[in-house]
């Protein structure tokens, strides 16, 4: 579920993309993978991960989200979740990562992105 980029020299980084955190139901079950991913690190390592904006998913597509996720062939088994900025932080802070940034970018609004660091 996750890659680690070995070309950084004396760290490690390891990317999820939005598809990772987003399709995975159970928070204690992100909570794992986060922690898994942290295992994997070299001390000081970064992460990267992203997934579905809440507040932009529900004002752009009101019909296809409710309070926590995002159907985007309308209601039915394909479901995302989605994050706030406290959400986001919120897993990477349990997982023991610092945070570096937190943000939605202005070219793609429906995603909020968190990078992190590992800490001692």
């Amino acid at each position: 579920c996750f890659l680690v980029c070995p070309q950084f020299p004396n760290r490690s980084v390891i990317i999820l993309w939005t598809q990772v955190l987003r399709n995975i139901e159970a928070k204690q079950d992100q909570l794992t993978l986060l922690c898994n991913c942290r295992k994997s690190l070299t001390d000081s390592g970064l992460i990267s991960g992203s997934g579905h904006e809440k507040e932009f998913c529900q004002k752009d597509s009101p019909r296809y989200t409710d309070e926590n996720w995002f159907y985007p062939w309308g209601r039915g088994d394909l479901k995302y979740h989605l994050f706030t900025r406290e959400t986001l932080e919120d897993l990477f802070v349990q997982s023991e990562f610092h945070i570096l940034e937190t943000k939605v970018p202005i070219s793609l609004p429906a995603i909020i992105h968190t990078a992190g660091r590992k800490t001692a």
